[in-house]
């Protein structure tokens, strides 16, 4: 989860998230920016997804032109992304990250042991000097150089664009060699991972949302000549970098490859099992303790039961991080696990806990105001909770990031929640997405739907009913409500 602290008095402040093997220090003077402009700096250990124990963000106001951090560093290297932010937006809201400064931003930055880098600015973009700044050219030329790409996403530019992706990888693989001796061995081997992830990934699958047959045809069409020309690297040596757990993109991109190849190809859906297998059977050592624990991770909220998977992952991954990933997952996602017991405030002040509905199936929808899937959702579950109205079946729809002023708002609306809800607000302290009962469920986004027996543990995640009309989510209350 991600921990933010403020500090406006001073220019300085320490990052206190890792081992303190040491510091580095990242400060600058960019002409462009304010006084009270705000510079967020974010680092974390495995990137994305962003694992609630490892992301976390810092804010520090500009004086002067200039800013600085003192960053307690890993023994291995730490990612990094730099966001400035206009001061004409008031402290925590994030809309003024995406404002004039954007250009100054820095992507897929790293930062080591030691490095004391300065960063300015030039008509030609930001300049850095000092200890370490190397690794931050290296990383702002492969940001750039991949963005200058054409990708309009139509299926008859796929092979086109699957080409521009190996062609790319391969630049920027002869790009890293030649510039390897001003590099520290693990970072060029991150390099190297998110230069191979363009060749693995083709841009993670940007082309595959639609998956109707029209399409797809199109697309495999399209590709029928493609002949794709691995990089300059072994992957089978290259898979057996320890240092591959760290590398985020990269596990990303293999992931998404098997999606390509294994389904979207084949005309079959994604099964988080047969993916998992897939991995377990190519794949060793630190590369797939980093790969299974993404994949369990990200597919937290499937609606197979990947308790197996889980518990299988957990006789072999050796990584204390991954096994705790995998533990959570486990004791807060997994069908018959307790469900987080709360107290929650209604509109009237009066507050709920999970107690009071034993012996009753509950159904709990997380949302925020602003959320458009919320908005869209409501209309499904309220016909849904019409239909059980007068059964033993609860319906919580359960506020969380807003203040409650806005909360109120929203619920007046009618827009997110009907008449046969109870609504509750889980943002009371104005701890957002620290607040206890969203950790537990590691609540990202909305809606997130939560389905809980007579007994309080967790059933089986459900359908979103947009997809199937509410079916799935109607014949597990029908089922739940006939169990012993």
């Amino acid at each position: 989860m991600k921990k933010i602290i403020l500090f406006i008095l001073t220019l300085t402040f320490s990052i206190q998230c890792f081992a303190k093997n040491g510091f580095a220090h990242i400060s600058g003077n960019i002409a462009d920016l304010k006084d009270n402009d705000i510079v967020r700096l974010t680092v974390s250990k495995y990137g994305s997804p962003a694992f609630d124990f490892d992301t976390t963000s810092y804010f520090c106001r500009v004086v002067h032109h200039s800013f600085h951090f003192t960053v307690g560093t890993s023994n291995t290297p730490l990612q990094l992304e730099m966001n400035f932010r206009d001061n004409s937006f008031p402290p925590g809201t994030s809309a003024g990250f995406f404002n004039v400064y954007q250009k100054l931003n820095i992507r897929n930055g790293l930062i080591e042991d030691g490095d004391n880098v300065f960063i300015t600015s030039s008509a030609g973009g930001l300049v850095f000097s000092g200890m370490g700044a190397a690794k931050f050219k290296v990383s702002q030329y492969l940001n750039q150089a991949y963005l200058s790409r054409s990708n309009d996403g139509l299926p008859s530019s796929t092979k086109s664009y699957f080409e521009y992706c190996d062609a790319f990888a391969e630049k920027s693989l002869h790009y890293l060699n030649s510039v390897k001796g001003e590099l520290s061995h693990p970072v060029f081997v991150l390099l190297q991972a998110r230069a191979l992830a363009f060749f693995y990934g083709k841009g993670f699958g940007s082309y595959f949302v639609n998956w109707r047959d029209s399409s797809r045809t199109k697309v495999l069409d399209n590709l029928n000549s493609y002949q794709p020309h691995l990089p300059m690297v072994n992957p089978d040596k290259f898979n057996r970098e320890d240092l591959l757990q760290y590398a985020d993109s990269y596990a990303a991109s293999l992931i998404s490859r098997y999606t390509f190849d294994s389904c979207y190809v084949n005309n079959r859906p994604f099964i988080v099992k047969d993916c998992y297998k897939y991995i377990v059977n190519h794949y060793q050592g630190a590369l797939r303790e980093r790969l299974v624990t993404d994949l369990l991770y990200k597919n937290r909220k499937a609606t197979e039961d990947i308790s197996g998977n889980i518990n299988d992952a957990l006789t072999y991954v050796h990584n204390p991080d991954f096994i705790a990933v995998l533990q959570k997952v486990k004791a807060n996602h997994i069908v018959g696990a307790p469900a987080c017991n709360f107290s929650l405030p209604d509109p009237q002040g009066n507050l709920h806990s999970l107690d009071e509905y034993k012996g009753k199936i509950i159904l709990v929808d997380f949302w925020f105001t602003g959320c458009g899937n919320c908005i869209r959702v409501a209309p499904y579950l309220a016909r849904i909770e019409k239909n059980f109205s007068g059964k033993p079946v609860v319906f919580l729809s359960i506020n969380f990031a807003d203040k409650k002023a806005e909360w109120m708002e929203s619920l007046k609306s009618g827009k997110y929640s009907s008449e046969y809800a109870t609504n509750l607000f889980s943002n009371v302290n104005g701890l957002s997405y620290s607040e206890p009962v969203i950790k537990y469920y590691n609540v990202d986004g909305g809606p997130t739907l939560i389905m809980i027996d007579k007994n309080g543990k967790l059933m089986n995640n459900v359908v979103d009913p947009r997809i199937d009309n509410g079916k799935d989510i109607t014949d597990k209350i029908n089922t739940a409500l006939t169990a012993n």
